[in-house]
């Protein structure tokens, strides 16, 4: 018995591996543990197995993702964690610039270093220039987690192709592309 964490599939592959039986606990739907005014990680691991041979049902096993989709995943989070940086720094590169009195462009996140570049005043290039640096690393590593994605869309998960005959939806979340 164990309860649904980040490293539940990893203790469950290991327990499994040595001939265990695995039951994965969801502890939001589990209310004994989840609204005790006495909750622990102590108190949570002495409850587990007492309710798992009484009653396992109780506990709302849930079924951990496989390799292949955790490791799918993975590459999505990672991205999303790259996109999410490179909005913070051309958010500060915007502010930067708007103190000056400068208003820039409008200009897609992915090029948007190289339009910039040549609109930096020399007072400011020490503190910008390090950050389109930054955003042009992003925009590649960026362009290799697309490409990386699309391609296990379409040899890992072919029905996601049925999916994205919808406008607006594409195998990277909060991707619009029109079809």
């Amino acid at each position: 018995m164990l309860e649904a964490c980040t490293s539940a599939r990893w203790v469950s592959q290991l327990a499994t591996e040595r001939g265990d039986e695995v039951v994965v606990a969801n502890p939001r739907s589990f209310e004994v543990i989840s609204a005790s005014v006495r909750k622990s990680d102590r108190n949570d691991a002495r409850m587990l197995p007492e309710f798992g041979q009484i009653r396992p049902h109780l506990l709302n096993p849930v079924v951990l993702r496989g390799g292949e989709v955790q490791s799918a995943r993975s590459v999505l989070m990672a991205r999303d964690t790259l996109v999410s940086n490179r909005t913070a720094i051309v958010n500060c590169v915007r502010g930067l610039l708007r103190d000056s009195g400068l208003e820039l462009p409008r200009c897609a996140a992915e090029r948007f270093h190289v339009r910039v570049r040549k609109l930096i005043p020399c007072e400011l290039a020490p503190a910008v220039l390090p950050l389109l640096d930054a955003l042009e690393g992003l925009a590649e590593c960026i362009k290799q987690h697309d490409a990386t994605i699309e391609r296990s869309a379409e040899e890992q998960f072919p029905e996601a192709a049925l999916l994205q005959q919808v406008s607006g939806v594409g195998p990277r979340a909060g991707d619009t592309r029109i079809r």
